[in-house]
């Protein structure tokens, strides 16, 4: 009897949470089973700036489109006007870990290679003018990594909680900070984007949002980072995935000054009417990004 009085109590489990097993089955087979950890972008040898071994030459940025696929944007400068238009655009696929990458656009070559005399080493050649220009990579100095706040009593570290060795993780999320009374605000955050599927977009007012998604060397990107609204930044400063980034906010009344990595992207923006000042908001989307270094300041 006992064992009878048990099988049933079996049975009345199994059929109470017959609905949630099939339910999971049911994911797991279309693919909707727990989701994987994720995996931050690893490092790639070609990602990255690109300087002349001659001063006065072009540069380049390269970015992987998928696929073992590179792209690579030639321009006249780093952080200028010039930088939001590449004189000529290159793509090309690697067939192996080994083999160079070969990329071709217009009357541009290029090729990529690999741990060549200790560090990667880029070529590129103009067929119809004979141009030829040597290139390794090059990690453009960022004067605004590490920033300390400027001292005094309206001062405030912020998203400061949940840090590991100062280091902030975000995965879809939304963090504001604390009102800070007077005016004229300053507000510096230091951000790295893990993917190419990595974004956020930070503000200070109610309706103007700044836009940092993943838009290193993809020109005419819709937002670019730096975006201001719908107003897109006036030099290109972003880096690529993996670098640290800086965002620096300067108001003054009712319009704003925004620089990117050091690099003045918005000039003096009407950005609000009112000049009551508000929290640091950030919002982040798709892949998670990291976060460090944040704090606002006023007047």
């Amino acid at each position: 009897m006992r064992l009878l009085r048990l099988f049933a109590a079996i049975q009345v489990n199994i059929m109470r949470f017959l609905p949630l097993i099939v339910l999971s089955c049911c994911l797991s087979s279309i693919g909707l089973a727990a989701p994987e950890k994720f995996v931050p972008t690893k490092h790639d040898p070609f990602v990255g700036d690109w300087l002349p071994k001659n001063p006065g030459d072009h540069v380049a940025q390269v970015f992987a489109t998928g696929d073992n696929a590179y792209q690579a944007n030639i321009l006249l400068a780093f952080d200028d006007e010039s930088s939001a238009e590449p004189v000529a655009v290159l793509r090309g696929t690697r067939p192996d870990e080994k083999s160079p990458v070969s990329l071709n656009g217009g009357d541009w070559t290029s090729a990529l290679r690999p741990d060549c005399c200790g560090s990667p080493q880029m070529e590129i050649v103009n067929s119809k003018t004979g141009e030829k220009i040597r290139l390794a990579q090059y990690m453009r100095p960022n004067p605004r990594l590490q920033v300390k706040p400027p001292k005094g009593a309206n001062t405030r570290m912020v998203f400061t909680n949940r840090m590991r060795d100062g280091v902030r993780t975000l995965d879809s999320a939304i963090l504001v900070s604390e009102t800070i009374a007077g005016k004229n605000v300053r507000a510096h955050i230091e951000f790295r984007l893990l993917s190419d599927q990595s974004a956020a977009a930070v503000t200070l007012w109610k309706d103007k949002w700044i836009a940092l998604p993943a838009s290193y060397g993809r020109a005419g990107a819709a937002p670019a980072c730096g975006a201001l609204g719908d107003t897109p930044p006036t030099i290109r400063a972003e880096r690529a995935i993996l670098e640290w980034q800086a965002l620096d906010i300067e108001t003054r009344d009712d319009r704003a000054t925004i620089f990117l990595n050091g690099v003045r992207i918005h000039d003096s923006v009407k950005i609000a009417e009112s000049t009551t000042p508000a929290p640091l908001k950030i919002e982040t989307r798709g892949a998670p990004i990291e976060l460090r270094n944040a704090w606002i300041s006023t007047e």
